[in-house]
C-alpha cells in the first residue's frame, strides 16, 4: 500500500510511519517537524516564524499573520513546485489535522487540500490538535476545558494560538472542507471523539502509538531517594495544558518537603532531548484540562512514570484493555489544591508510585504499541477504500 502522512503532532505520524514500514507498506511523511520538537520527516517544511525574536512587536505581527491566514504564503509559493509532485498517486493520504502543514497557514492549506483531493485516491482526517471544532467545544461546553471560558480582549495575546481557529479567517472553512473531502475522521483521544460526535464520518478512537523501544521499567524507589517531579512546559500552550497550575502545586510541595522532593521544569526542547530529561523522574505532569491523556502523557506512562493527565472513566472505557480495579495514573483537574493533595498522597506512600508505574507500562503495552495501532488504521482504511487493499 502507498501511504502519505501529512503533518505532525507530538510524533503521532512519526511512530505510525515506522510501524507501517515494518509491515511492508510504502510510506512518505511531510511535516514541519511539529515546530521546536524537531520530529523527522521525508519532506521537512520548517516554520519561518521559529526564527523570530520573542518580543511584543513580533507577537502582534505573528497574530496578524495567523488570524488573516497569510502565514507562510511566501514559504508556500517558494517551495510548492518542488514538493507538489511528492503528493500524487497515493492509495491513502492521512492529514494530521485540517491545518496539516501549519507552516503554510490556512489559505495555503486550503489550496493544498484541493490539490490532494484531485491527485489521490482516498483522504482520511486524523482528529488531534487544535482545530475549529476543538476550540468551539472548549469555549461553549460545560467540560474540563475551562481555559477558554470567559474570553476577554487580553486573551487574544495570551491565547491567540487557540483562538485563531475560531476568530481567524478561513479556519472554519478549512476545517469543513477537510471533513468534506475525507472518507473518515479518526479521533486520537476521547476528547476529540466528543468534539466530533456530531460528525457521521467520525470513527472509534484509534489510540496514540509508541514503539516497543520506549517502554521503560517499573519504578523501584530506594530508601532516602528523592522523588523527582517533572513538568514539561510547552511554551505558548501553558494555559491549555495547565503547566501554571501544576507549577504552583509542585512548588508548595517542594517548600514542604525539601529533603524528599526534587522539582524539574523543562521548556521547549527537541523531542529526543526531552525524553532524556524526564528519564529520572517519578511523577510526570501532562495536562489537567483533558479527559484523556495526550502523547506526552502516554510516553510518560510507557516510561513507567506516574502521570498526571486525563484518566476519566469514560475515556478509559474507550480502550479495549483496561481494568478499573487498577490505577494507571492520576486524573488531573484544573485545581491547584487538588493537585497539591494528590502529590502529597504520593510522596507519603512511595509504594503507590511503584504500583501505578507498573500498571501504566502494562496499559501502554496492551493498548498503544505501534504494531497494534497500525493494524487499526489498516482496518479502517481498507474498509473504506478500494479493493487494492486486499491484494
Amino acid at each position: 500500500m502507498k501511504i502519505l502522512l501529512i503533518g505532525e503532532y507530538s510524533g503521532v505520524h512519526t511512530e505510525l510511519s515506522k510501524a507501517l514500514k515494518n509491515m511492508g507498506h510504502e510510506v512518505k511523511t511531510i511535516s514541519d517537524g511539529d515546530e521546536y520538537k524537531c520530529f523527522p520527516a521525508d519532506i521537512l517544511i520548517r516554520d519561518p516564524s521559529l526564527k523570530w525574536k520573542n518580543n511584543k512587536i513580533n507577537t502582534f505581527f505573528r497574530m496578524f499573520l495567523e488570524y488573516s491566514g497569510l502565514k507562510g504564503i511566501c514559504k508556500f509559493l517558494f517551495i510548492w513546485n518542488s514538493i507538489k509532485r511528492e503528493m500524487i498517486g497515493y492509495d491513502v493520504v492521512q492529514l494530521i489535522n485540517p491545518l496539516a502543514l501549519s507552516a503554510f497557514g490556512s489559505i495555503a492549506n486550503l489550496y493544498l487540500l484541493r490539490y490532494l483531493r484531485r491527485k489521490n485516491s482516498k483522504i482520511f482526517l486524523k482528529a488531534v490538535g487544535d482545530d475549529y471544532y476543538d476550540v468551539i467545544y472548549s469555549m461553549k461546553q460545560n467540560t474540563k476545558f475551562t481555559y477558554l471560558k470567559n474570553i476577554h480582549l487580553k486573551d487574544f495575546v495570551t491565547k491567540y494560538y487557540s483562538l485563531k481557529y475560531v476568530y481567524g479567517l478561513f479556519y472554519k472553512k478549512l476545517n469543513d472542507y477537510a471533513i468534506d473531502i475525507s472518507t473518515k475522521v479518526i479521533p486520537g483521544l476521547y476528547d476529540y471523539k466528543m468534539e466530533y460526535d456530531w460528525c457521521d464520518k467520525s470513527t472509534n478512537i484509534i489510540p496514540l502509538s509508541v514503539i516497543q523501544d520506549k517502554l521503560g521499567s517499573p519504578i523501584n524507589i530506594h530508601p532516602n531517594e528523592k522523588i523527582v517531579i517533572f513538568n514539561g512546559w510547552q511554551k505558548g500552550k501553558e494555559l491549555k495544558k495547565g503547566n501554571d497550575i501544576f507549577d504552583r502545586a509542585a512548588n508548595r510541595v517542594l517548600r514542604e518537603f525539601p529533603d524528599k522532593v526534587e522539582y524539574v521544569i523543562v521548556q521547549s526542547v527537541p523531542f529526543e532531548e526531552y525524553i532524556k530529561l524526564y528519564a529520572s523522574a517519578h511523577i510526570f505532569f501532562d495536562q489537567c484540562y483533558s479527559y484523556d491523556k495526550g502523547v506526552n502523557g502516554m510516553l510518560g506512562m510507557a516510561a513507567g512514570k506516574v502521570v498526571f493527565s486525563g484518566f476519566e472513566k469514560e475515556a478509559l472505557e474507550c480502550y479495549p484493555h483496561n481494568d478499573f480495579t487498577k490505577e494507571y495514573g492520576i486524573n488531573a483537574l484544573p485545581d491547584e489544591e487538588y493537585i497539591y493533595k494528590c502529590l502529597i498522597a504520593l510522596i507519603e506512600n512511595p509504594q503507590r508510585i511503584e504500583t501505578i508505574s507498573k500498571n501504566a507500562i502494562e496499559f501502554v503495552m496492551k493498548n498503544h504499541l505501534s504494531n497494534i495501532v497500525a493494524e487499526k488504521y489498516i482496518q479502517i482504511w481498507s474498509e473504506n477504500s478500494n479493493s487494492f487493499f486486499n491484494s
